[in-house]
């Protein structure tokens, strides 16, 4: 090999480095690239989320009983989690009797349905199992949701629970074909959470005015005047009679 060739030779192989070390660079900076258009969607997905359930608190600090709540739930995971309907089933008086207090989409005809709790369903699974559950029917083993509503499409429940005690459940349907992923399951986990504290709260509301009611029903009942005199000698209240 002559001193020309050996030079070109050199030159060849510097060149060819050259190259590949561009085309490595190439990929590692496309590589970077959407490692940082997939940072920026997870950001926005989770602001949207934080955003979202900031709306849910205000709508649930103005709702006061229950069915109102309910309802306020039902329409917020219709909005922001892609579904075709929702349903939120509460405890009655009695210890093991479900009552849809709220639903809406495909799911609204449940509204004001009652079943017992030991009737099989996917809320009465997500309660007994103190977590969310999720299945997937067919037209030979369809899915139900509560009472006699069986589907076959995708169908997601969790419990309302709040300061240890479970008010009931939510539970949501899909179709079928649109997989419910972790951000879905995150965001309805966080709703019911809050769900379960609004109607925990409300539920003790209603018990205070139910025992005032009460009281003043029994107050006014007796046919003897009564009054309830504070220190000074003032009346403070007094019975229909007095």
């Amino acid at each position: 090999m002559t001193v020309l060739e050996g030079v070109l030779a050199t030159v060849a192989i510097s060149a060819a480095g050259f190259w590949a070390g561009r085309r490595g660079a190439v990929r590692r900076l496309r590589q970077m690239e959407q490692d940082i258009e997939t940072s920026r969607g997870e950001l926005k997905r989770r602001m949207d989320e934080v955003f979202s359930l900031q709306e849910l608190s205000y709508l649930l600090a103005d709702a006061s009983s229950v069915d109102r709540i309910a309802d306020q739930v039902a329409q917020y995971v219709m909005r922001f989690i892609d579904s075709d309907g929702v349903v939120v089933a509460v405890f009655l008086t009695g210890p093991r009797r479900l009552s849809v207090a709220g639903a809406s989409g495909s799911l609204e005809r449940l509204r004001g349905a009652e079943a017992d709790f030991t009737e099989a369903s996917l809320i009465a699974l997500a309660i007994s199992n103190e977590r969310l559950e999720t299945a997937t029917g067919s037209p030979e083993h369809p899915i139900c949701v509560f009472a006699d509503h069986k589907t076959t499409d995708t169908v997601a429940s969790v419990p309302l629970q709040a300061h240890g005690e479970i008010l009931g459940a939510m539970a949501l349907v899909r179709d079928r074909a649109t997989a419910l992923d972790d951000t879905d399951f995150r965001l309805l986990s966080t709703a019911a959470t809050h769900a379960a504290l609004a109607l925990g709260n409300a539920r003790f509301v209603e018990l205070i005015q139910s025992g005032k009611n009460q009281w003043e029903a029994t107050f006014d009942a007796i046919a003897d005047g009564i009054a309830v005199i504070d220190d000074t000698g003032r009346i403070r209240r007094g019975n229909s009679a007095l």
